[in-house]
């Protein structure tokens, strides 16, 4: 399926972490429209998500009409990421991760809200708790956890995906399969076509968009900010 960008909207903005002051950031997520042969249109948020993401995500959904949301991103901010979920529930759309691909952190708080979260084999989504950084070092934010939950939970998710998505500490992840879902309490499907395959996606990236949003989870400064 060949893929033909439609619009591009690229942001280079600051982050603020906790504690700490506004800082340029190159990888600032990337929300592009795609269409294939068949004429499916999909929305593509690449990168690390930002505050100033959910007014793009929300702009670009209302032109392209799209009904399907593909996810590759190492996380970002938490707040962000709730907000594009909930515009994502009221609109019924489904959420995808594709073949290669990985969406964790406040990425998976987005693919979670699909009204239809599925992967492709090879994709992997992970969750874990969220933090604040002071003095370069994370610290577990019960406040994060607690909105985390009641954002889950709107969802209609049981208290067990609560647990899934915040019980890992901030240096690592629980990572969502087949396997672990009925334990998890979060249902997904595995598709092995139908969706653009990650190697399709990035070609139609700038290196530098693709570059940022291959970052290691390791190299977040903060998930959660206030």
């Amino acid at each position: 399926m060949q893929l033909v960008m439609l619009r591009t909207a690229f942001l280079v903005l600051g982050i603020i972490a906790a504690s700490e002051s506004l800082e340029a950031s190159a990888s600032a997520a990337e929300v592009q429209t795609m269409r294939g042969y068949g004429g499916q249109s999909y929305l593509l948020i690449s990168g690390k998500i930002e505050p100033q993401d959910v007014a793009v995500f929300a702009e670009t959904a209302n032109v392209t009409k799209a009904d399907t949301v593909i996810l590759d991103s190492p996380g970002g901010s938490v707040n962000s990421a709730l907000a594009i979920g909930r515009l994502i529930r009221s609109r019924g759309m489904s959420t995808v991760v594709t073949r290669n691909s990985y969406c964790v952190s406040a990425c998976g708080l987005i693919w979670v809200a699909g009204s239809r979260r599925i992967l492709t084999p090879g994709a992997r989504v992970g969750f874990h708790a969220t933090f604040t950084t002071k003095d370069s070092m994370r610290q577990e934010s019960g406040v994060g956890n607690a909105l985390i939950g009641r954002y889950l939970t709107q969802l209609n998710l049981p208290e067990r995906a609560v647990v899934f998505a915040t019980n890992a500490g901030p240096e690592n992840l629980n990572w969502l399969s087949a396997d672990n879902k009925a334990a998890s309490g979060i249902d997904l499907e595995i598709v092995d076509s139908e969706y653009p395959v990650h190697a399709m996606v990035a070609a139609a990236l700038e290196p530098s968009i693709l570059a940022s949003s291959m970052i290691e989870t390791g190299s977040e400064r903060s998930l959660f900010q206030k």
